[in-house]
């Protein structure tokens, strides 16, 4: 589970992903999240800055985000942590017409960049949202509510 709070200006956050980042064994492109609410499936992206390097041995990732891209209002969310990663076009999967492939396939200027998802989890928000109270001012705005409980 991430925790993340929108006091501050920066968080740090650690992961030990699920799969094994490539991060470990060449350079990266760098890391985002995508934060999806459970309660509206609303999207939220945040880019990760990578404070350490990982290894193959010990792939564990601690990375920083800005508070300022955190979702407002708080509550439960599914993040998914995304590496950017420099692919090769494969003959089989660009997905370009035969017309428009203006490069070499056997030339490193046809890389794209690609994301892989290497961990989901959940996270909790404690936003900046609370809930207001209202307070009437007459005396004539008062009720009484009966529940009833079988």
């Amino acid at each position: 589970m991430l925790y993340f709070s929108n006091t501050g200006t920066t968080q740090t956050l650690t992961i030990w992903p699920e799969v094994s980042a490539s991060i470990a064994l060449a350079p990266s492109g760098g890391l985002d999240l995508r934060l999806v609410q459970d309660y509206d499936q609303s999207e939220t992206f945040v880019t990760a800055t990578i404070v350490n390097v990982p290894t193959q041995y010990n792939p564990r990732i601690i990375f920083t985000v800005p508070t300022a891209q955190l979702p407002a209002y708080g509550g439960l969310y599914s993040v998914y942590v995304r590496e950017y990663t420099s692919q090769r076009p494969t003959w089989g999967n660009a997905n370009v017409l035969w017309t428009d492939a203006n490069w070499r396939w056997s030339d490193a200027a046809g890389t794209k960049l690609g994301i892989t998802v290497i961990d989901t989890d959940r996270g909790e928000v404690q936003g900046t949202d609370s809930s207001t109270i209202t307070q009437y001012q007459s005396p004539d705005e008062t009720g009484i509510y009966i529940t009833y409980h079988s």
